[in-house]
């Protein structure tokens, strides 16, 4: 019998006919994109920006740091090693 009906159906062009239901469905999908938005994407992007900020501050710090590592390589000269060896004060 719901065989019979859904023969009916299909024959009578009512398949894929547009009724109320579409109406409902996209309310239904613009609700859940409206509360996913709020609770997933936005937290994510959120997440995302924050980690791209500290990479990039990372980042920059690691690169001033190896500037002021070359300035003072630059600036000192090679210790020999004995003048590595300073003599011990005794008292």
């Amino acid at each position: 019998m719901l065989l019979s009906a859904a023969d009916a159906r299909a024959a009578s062009g009512d398949l894929l006919s547009v009724d109320y239901t579409v109406f409902i469905e996209v309310v239904i999908f613009v609700a859940a994109i409206i509360i996913l938005n709020a609770l997933v994407f936005q937290p994510f992007l959120k997440l995302m920006d924050r980690r791209d900020r500290l990479t990039r501050g990372t980042m920059e710090e690691a690169k001033e740091l190896e500037a002021r590592s070359n300035r003072l390589s630059r600036n000192t000269r090679p210790v020999s090693p004995r003048q590595d060896r300073m003599p011990r004060k005794r008292g």
